[in-house]
């Protein structure tokens, strides 16, 4: 494909006229929104162009709020050029990026792209260490942030993320969620506008289109366009700092979507039954059941979902759910045969809470395994860390309290402090005048709770507290996870487990609870130990499934899918890396085509 008439929109610092002069419309970054929509549809509704080129060279410092307003008048213009079939582009630093290409281009035209590990790392090592490198991650992420502002249920929006986050079971108020916001997929990044070409960045894919030849003039552009887009699933980004104060990844407490809904399986006894036994992931876009209805296959599937109702579909047509709701036996009565091992189906979230996904930008294993030591340089799955309070009375210790999960580390530092109906708080009954680092552990994996120790070489830490979830007294691979945190944390100083009332199962829950003023301090009737003593391993009970004939499977559901599904994104890495060797992605500068800012030659242009 050839194109050869560019219109360039050059968005410039200020308030003032939208101006259009030859191929260009110039934009003040505060213009009129009227007059800025009159002169773009109409210049975008002419024939006198082929493709477009969006220029934000002289539109002055790109801080989050200049980006919310670029943001907001580019994706009108994406709009309107896509209305009327005008392929739009942005440059930066010498390479063309595809803007909005259709569904069916994406599909025939375009081949993934993965930088290889050697450009990851040269882009690593642009930053003297871990932490400037971190800060340019959170940087990035940041000014995406403000193009995806925490959701509220207005207009569009099928989610309300803000309601979900100061619901009263959480506890959170608007303002402590200043660092949140709302992660949408497939969301087209224009590099210019956050200032970097995204490599080494979490949650983005990249595509080229080797077959898109772009001219200005009679002078061809050297570079194949590349598109980049967000990816992963939809939800509400909760901040993990490190201990600079920088969040370079984030977990997302994710949406109720089709491809995020499992029906999830139950003995009698509770246990459940292993997914992969009665689930096929690869047989349709949102999977497939292996359920029979009369000896034939039922085809269920997952079709669509609305707040928490979820609409499945089968052979005999479509039917509604709500999530959490038992609906074996309805399926029962439309004539399923369920196997006896199941007692209980019931639509559940198959992820609530997960990490950036990887993406394909940011290299492969070997520079992001975070069990290699030393190796997990570019975008690695570790600790965040929330400041409860500060010491007081002129200390200058902090002690640090280990909570399970991003969220509940975000509630639990919160509410510490908070006192009870008699004037106490459990911060001042664990830490007296110290000051409190709550550190968010995304799980009991030893990978995790090793990288807590980061903290210790910038904080004075003289204790650590395992604030692990009440249910390790019955679950072994939490009490497992607790027992490898003391061995691991005890490394750093001295550690203690503590345990409270099992009928407040999160550290967080019980704060609430304190807050609220339901129970005391004293209520909670926290305690300090040993694992050994507080969490035996031998009064704890391996959660593995069952599988459909009753044996048990060698191995937690989660665990297996998880290994099968990292094979899987590694092979798919390193597929698109081979395929992107000697792809045609050349920077250049030599032609005067600074498509940020650009300057075209009138003469070249055929009107």
């Amino acid at each position: 494909m050839k194109l050869t008439k560019p219109l360039i929109a050059n968005f410039v610092q200020g308030s003032g006229q939208v101006t259009v002069d030859a191929n260009t419309i110039t934009i003040p970054q505060f213009a009129k929104w009227d007059e800025f929509k009159q002169a773009v549809t109409t210049e975008i509704g002419s024939d006198k162009y082929d493709y477009m080129v969006l220029s934000f060279n002289n539109a002055g410092n790109m801080t989050p709020d200049n980006i919310k307003s670029l943001d907001i008048k580019a994706n009108t213009i994406l709009r309107s050029a896509k209305d009327n079939g005008l392929r739009v582009f942005n440059r930066y630093e010498g390479q063309m990026y595809f803007l909005n290409p259709s569904f069916d281009e994406e599909r025939a035209d375009s081949k993934g792209y993965a930088p290889s590990d050697d450009v990851v790392l040269a882009k690593r090592d642009l930053y003297p260490d871990d932490y400037d490198w971190q800060k340019h991650q959170a940087d990035i992420i940041k000014k995406l942030a403000v193009t995806m502002p925490l959701t509220e249920g207005k207009g569009f929006e099928k989610s309300n993320h803000k309601s979900m986050l100061t619901s009263a079971s959480r506890g959170l108020e608007e303002k402590d969620l200043k660092d949140f916001f709302s992660w949408k997929s497939n969301k087209v990044i224009i590099p210019a506008l956050v200032g970097d070409d995204m490599v080494g960045m979490p949650s983005v894919k990249a595509s080229i289109y080797n077959d898109m030849e772009l001219y200005v003039g009679n002078t061809k552009v050297p570079t194949a366009p590349i598109n980049i887009k967000t990816i992963g699933l939809s939800g509400a980004m909760i901040p993990m700092k490190n201990p600079r104060g920088d969040s370079p990844k984030y977990q997302i407490a994710t949406d109720i979507s089709p491809i995020n809904v499992i029906l999830k399986g139950r003995a009698a006894d509770g246990i459940s039954v292993q997914k992969s036994e009665f689930y096929d992931k690869k047989a349709s876009k949102n999977g497939e059941y292996k359920f029979t209805i009369n000896g034939e296959p039922s085809h269920l599937t997952v079709e669509s979902t609305s707040g928490d109702v979820v609409t499945f579909s089968d052979t005999k047509g479509s039917f509604d759910a709500d999530m959490k709701q038992d609906i074996k036996p309805f399926l029962v009565d439309r004539g399923y045969e369920i196997p006896d091992i199941i007692d209980t189906l019931k639509p559940t979230a198959n992820s609530k809470y997960i990490w950036m996904s990887r993406g394909t930008m940011v290299g492969s294993d070997k520079i992001n395994n975070n069990k290699v030591e030393g190796a997990n340089r570019i975008s690695p799955s570790i600790a965040g860390f929330q400041t409860a309070r500060e010491p007081k009375n002129g200390s200058e210790d902090y002690v640090v309290v280990v909570a399970e999960g991003a969220l509940k580390g975000v509630i639990t530092a919160k509410y510490l402090n908070v006192p009870d109906k008699n004037g106490k708080s459990v911060g001042d009954f664990i830490a007296k005048d110290k000051g409190i680092i709550v550190a968010q552990v995304p799980g009991v994996a030893a990978s995790f709770v090793k990288s807590v120790d980061r903290i210790y070489s910038e904080k004075h830490v003289v204790g650590t507290y395992i604030a692990l979830d009440a249910d390790g007294r019955e679950n072994k691979a939490v009490a497992t996870g607790i027992h490898g945190a003391f061995n691991e944390l005890s490394k750093n100083g001295p550690v203690k487990v503590m345990s409270w009332d099992p009928a407040q199962k999160g550290i967080d829950d019980a704060l609430i609870a304190v807050a609220k003023h339901k129970i005391t301090v004293e209520d909670m009737d926290i305690h300090f130990g040993s694992p050994e003593k507080l969490f035996p391993l031998d009064k704890a009970t391996a959660p593995n499934p069952y599988k459909l004939d009753g044996s048990r499977a060698n191995k937690e559901a989660w665990k297996e899918e998880y290994d099968v599904t990292r094979k899987e994104q590694e092979a798919k890495i390193k597929a698109l890396q081979n395929d992107s060797i000697g792809a045609d992605v050349k920077k250049s500068d030599e032609i005067t085509l600074d498509l940020d800012g650009l300057d075209v030659p009138q003469e070249g242009l055929s009107k």
